[in-house]
């Protein structure tokens, strides 16, 4: 994952990341001698940081605010879910005939009102709505700002479904470029995974509130 912010900040990291729908986001920033931090957020709208530099664990709601603060997405965990698995961010929206359909920059461009008078495009590599490859998302508010776009790219057929291995996401202030490696589709995941447990003397804090609470107990 590459990030770059409107301030010059920037980085790389290499990151292993679980995603199950609807709101399921586990992800692990590694280096050669371990994780550097493991963020996880759950269908139940708990979001947990774990430092392990620190030994410390932070909870709090899991919303567009927390996921931009930690993850750089500025998205509401459902819509995350589904433009980092390469998924209209809300599917049930092809079976309404969009507002719109143009051809724009080698894409079929399909765009829908939303009711809070901003639209969302898709841009689908062949001609045909859904029958192409997902190119592009844009969601713009109404007087026509964009508030993110998300291009994919390098579509495989990976176990008979087509996943895109690049994901470049533009938000109003920052933007990340994901180079998925080895991606397995499809796989049984526990719940326990999207849920972090304190060890012993795992100092907690609650990210809602601002406060640290005393050191955890194992649960």
């Amino acid at each position: 994952m590459e990030f770059s912010a409107a301030d010059g900040h920037h980085f790389r990291t290499h990151e292993e990341i679980a995603l199950a729908r609807p709101a399921s986001i586990r992800v692990e920033a590694v280096a050669p001698f371990g994780a550097t931090m493991v963020l996880a957020a759950d269908d139940a709208g708990r979001l947990m940081i774990f430092d392990p530099s620190r030994n410390v664990l932070m909870s709090g709601d899991a919303n567009a605010a927390t996921l931009a603060r930690y993850v750089n997405i500025p998205l509401a965990p459902p819509a995350a879910v589904d433009l980092l698995m390469g998924l209209p961010p809300d599917p049930a929206q092809l079976a309404t005939p969009p507002d719109t359909v143009a051809e724009s920059e080698g894409m079929t461009l399909m765009t829908w009102r939303m009711s809070d008078g901003g639209t969302r495009a898709l841009g689908f590599t062949q001609a045909g709505g859904g029958s192409g490859e997902l190119g592009m998302v844009r969601e713009s508010d109404r007087a026509g700002a964009t508030r993110y776009e998300v291009r994919y790219g390098d579509w495989r057929d990976i176990g008979g479904v087509e996943f895109p291995l690049k994901v470049e996401a533009g938000f109003s202030s920052s933007r990340i470029a994901l180079r998925y490696q080895a991606p397995a589709l499809n796989p049984t995941l526990a719940p326990a995974m999207f849920v972090l447990t304190p060890a012993p003397g795992t100092r907690q804090i609650s990210i809602d509130a601002g406060g640290a609470a005393a050191p955890g107990a194992a649960g």
